[in-house]
């Protein structure tokens, strides 16, 4: 039972780095449309299919997409080992440890409200940790 958990935390941190990691591509790209933008002194920026294409290229987001993979394989093997409830509420998880990593890599500052609810999630994941027991056959 302990590997499965441990396999579904990694999966949770594995969608938390995907989503900062993607996130930092596209504001990478952003970035560089609005050095062109500037340049142009037009006002009107707005996502495109070109922008998509460039930052779906950008090896932020490809770093990312192999982080969503062993995220997925991580839910699959952690929910073979562990019951389905557990497994699922760590993977879900995945929003508090995606907030920790934005704040350090993305420089996003948390609110008060933010910091609690975490401690929150975090609690009651370790609650139902606890209390959880063997499945049924």
């Amino acid at each position: 039972m302990t590997a499965g958990i441990v396999i579904a935390v990694i999966g949770s941190f594995a969608f938390a780095a995907a989503a900062v990691l993607q996130a930092l591509g596209a504001d990478q790209v952003a970035q560089r449309a609005a050095v062109r933008e500037e340049r142009r002194q037009s006002s009107k920026a707005h996502p495109s299919l070109r922008s998509t294409v460039a930052t779906m290229l950008t090896v932020p987001f490809l770093v990312g997409f192999v982080f969503d993979i062993v995220g997925f394989v991580a839910t699959i093997l952690s929910a073979r080992l562990i019951p389905l409830f557990l497994s699922q509420t760590i993977i879900s998880a995945r929003l508090v440890a995606t907030a920790l990593l934005a704040m350090v890599v993305l420089h996003v500052r948390l609110a008060m409200r933010d910091w609690i609810a975490g401690t929150v999630v975090v609690a009651a994941l370790v609650l139902l940790a606890v209390s959880a027991g063997s499945e049924g056959t």
